[in-house]
């Protein structure tokens, strides 16, 4: 890919090793886990791993929230699941309406 010219961004990695990790059979997923640490430095490998958790939400039983469980341990485990917790209660219920520059009023630009 770089001699080709395209340059991967640390956004890139994060999303194509959480496409590909998704996608992993389960008796293969500490594998993918342990690869996408070795990767990814080790706040990008937590963004995937929080990724991989919000894939179950409502499932703390769920594969993905067994295994990071043993992997990571309790304290971590429940730090990565508060950080999905709270993301998901800042986020935006609806989507705001555009703004259409017809219905403004031209003029000063405060009034």
């Amino acid at each position: 890919m770089p001699e080709r010219g395209f340059i991967l961004v640390q956004d890139d990695r994060i999303q194509i090793l959480f496409g590909a990790t998704g996608r992993v059979a389960e008796a293969k997923r500490s594998e993918a886990l342990k690869a996408c640490g070795d990767t990814l430095h080790s706040d990008a490998c937590r963004t995937v791993m929080r990724r991989l958790l919000a894939l179950e939400p409502h499932t703390p039983d769920g594969p993905w929230h067994n295994l990071l469980r043993e992997s990571l341990g309790p304290v971590e485990y429940r730090t990565l699941v508060a950080a999905l917790e709270t993301q998901a209660h800042t986020g935006v219920a609806e989507p705001s309406a555009p703004y259409e520059l017809t219905k403004m009023k031209q003029g000063r630009l405060f009034d």
